[in-house]
């Protein structure tokens, strides 16, 4: 069995989400970075945006 060493890292800059147009941003300009191999936690208290995040960047939104 061959083992798969593949790392991923992900980075964003100025996402900006909204529901509609016309409206009042969901997320706005936000960025960050994931990098392989680290650690990493999206704090926030509720209704800030984590879920939200999280689906935009798994391309469920």
């Amino acid at each position: 069995m061959s083992s798969n060493n593949t790392r991923i890292n992900v980075k964003f800059s100025e996402l900006t989400y909204s529901i509609s147009k016309g409206e009042e941003n969901i997320l706005n300009g936000v960025s960050g970075r994931f990098s392989s191999g680290q650690l990493s936690a999206i704090l926030g208290p509720s209704g800030a945006g984590k879920t939200t995040l999280m689906n935009i960047l798994a391309g469920y939104k």
